[in-house]
């Protein structure tokens, strides 16, 4: 009995001992840390911070997200998509759209293209409606020169989040390449109007400055029906093309006296009357364009958010 006594003492001892030598977690303090470094951009140390969190914690999930993340931000992608992939074969129920963005993304790095496909398929199995997932494909699709998949899950994306300018650009970098000027002018004017004030703006508005003005160096690949394309906009093309609205004698009504502002005018002025195909682009498109020219707000065009709404 007395040995059976000092057995149990001593084991309550050792649990003792080693729940003492156990570290207090405090989570909301790891959080801090990963906040401020992260604002430094000190990924290394971000990573230490989520690693000291272990696998039982109930933190742990969550902030394995932000592992992935970060080991993209470092470009460890093959570290990434194994933090990825514990995050989508976990039993926990909390959304995992971002585990197929990141192993997505990671994949797409290492132009494994075919794989991020499959990735972003699979997720939209479970998010059909993650916009995110479709323009992630879509630049998949474009990086393999599947333009017309590209159109496709770019549109998709617009028509589930128009507000999100990224597959805007994407999409007139496009239909730029295939000298549709027009098209690719609506979309590149949109992109800079969804955020007028993000950074690098300036660039992107001097940037379309030259090239509504300049020789588009593409030459349009006619063995290719572009999705989307619609030939009714060639006539405004050729007047684009013309640069009539370069011409001193040209009034746009505005004090703006950039190639920018003239072409869009010249482009607005000839949608006043323009019946296009029936399909996405004039819905998404082409009625904003049409409210600015019905309402007289060209010059809002430049200052202000409010044709938006029409998204």
């Amino acid at each position: 009995m007395k040995k059976l006594l000092s057995l149990t003492i001593g084991l309550i001892s050792i649990v003792s001992v080693s729940q003492e030598k156990l570290p207090r977690i405090d989570f909301d303090l790891i959080e801090k840390e990963i906040a401020d470094r992260a604002k430094e951009n000190d990924f290394v140390k971000v990573l230490e911070s989520i690693n000291r969190i272990n696998k039982n914690d109930s933190a742990y999930y969550p902030l394995l997200t932000s592992k992935s993340y970060y080991l993209l931000q470092q470009k460890k992608y093959e570290e990434a998509i194994k933090a990825a992939d514990e995050g989508i074969s976990s039993e926990d129920k909390h959304s995992k759209v971002f585990f197929y963005t990141n192993k997505g993304v990671a994949l797409t790095n290492l132009k494994n293209y075919k794989k991020a496909i499959e990735t972003y398929n699979e997720g939209l199995k479970y998010y059909p409606r993650n916009y995110l997932l479709w323009f992630n494909k879509g630049v998949v699709f474009e990086a393999m020169g599947e333009v017309n998949k590209a159109v496709q899950a770019y549109t998709e994306s617009i028509i589930l989040n128009p507000m999100n300018r990224k597959p805007h650009l994407q999409l007139g970098n496009i239909f730029y390449k295939q000298e549709r000027l027009t098209q690719a002018l609506m979309c590149f004017n949109l992109y800079v109007l969804l955020a007028p004030d993000a950074n690098g703006t300036i660039d992107i508005l001097k940037s379309l400055n030259n090239i509504v003005v300049a020789k588009n160096s593409n030459i349009r690949n006619e063995n290719l029906e572009l999705l989307e394309a619609d030939d009714s906009y060639e006539d405004i093309d050729m007047i684009l093309n013309a640069k009539i609205a370069m011409n001193q004698n040209y009034k746009t009504g505005t004090e703006f006296n950039l190639a920018l502002v003239r072409q869009n005018h010249a482009m607005l002025d000839q949608l006043k009357e323009f019946e296009g195909e029936e399909s996405f682009w004039n819905d998404k498109y082409l009625k904003i364009y049409n409210w600015i020219s019905e309402n007289n707000y060209f010059d809002m065009e430049y200052n202000t958010l409010e044709p938006l709404h029409l998204l």
